[in-house]
């Protein structure tokens, strides 16, 4: 019987040392979750499981994932929770973090006629706009590297630098924008950020 408690222990071990889930660590505001035709509208502290949407609306909130990476939604934000690395923005905007110095990190952000592709460590801002009645994927970072990518091409961006994508054309050159231009959603995520911190 021994070689039984073998692989329980091992499995228990192995829970234990799991990582844990992706969660709603904040809300402010009003935000629903939808999970299986269900609607939360208490998210506070709830895992995300692949195939969640989590909405706000006159609200925004905070989501910590297990390496300490933060994603804040911004009021009126949609977005598909596919994994801890994928994640589906289908409005509004959002602002991911991701702490620590050089390291591999492997995060991307899908939205309609583009992709963010981040691979290091940085903050990073994907804003969906109507511009001429055409959605317009916007990707800044604020620290760090990334890629705005799509069907028809990519663009490299910097600390400090810009881009656009939109239907049928690949994305913009890289434009440079003064990162500390802070509007109310910039400010609540730094709060958010200092709070952390603590």
């Amino acid at each position: 019987a021994g070689f039984l408690l073998a692989p329980i222990a091992a499995h228990a071990q192995d829970a234990a040392d799991a990582d844990p889930p992706a969660h709603v660590s904040f809300v402010d505001g009003k935000a629903v979750i939808e999970r299986d035709g269900q609607t939360d509208d208490s998210p506070a502290n709830m895992p995300l499981l692949a195939g969640d949407r989590v909405r706000t609306e006159t609200g925004r909130v905070e989501i910590l994932f297990a390496d300490g990476s933060t994603l804040h939604l911004d009021n009126h934000t949609t977005v598909d929770f596919q994994s801890d690395e994928l994640l589906r923005v289908l409005d509004g905007r959002v602002r991911l973090t991701i702490g620590g110095r050089s390291r591999e990190v492997s995060y991307r952000l899908d939205a309609a006629h583009a992709w963010a592709q981040i691979t290091q460590p940085g903050e990073y801002r994907l804003a969906l706009t109507r511009r001429d009645s055409e959605i317009e994927v916007e990707l800044a970072v604020l620290r760090g590297g990334a890629e705005l990518i799509n069907d028809d091409g990519r663009t490299p961006l910097r600390a400090g630098e810009r881009a656009f994508a939109r239907r049928g054309v690949a994305p913009s050159y890289a434009y440079v924008f003064n990162s500390a231009a802070w509007d109310a959603f910039d400010r609540w995520s730094e709060e958010r950020r200092d709070y952390r911190l603590g």
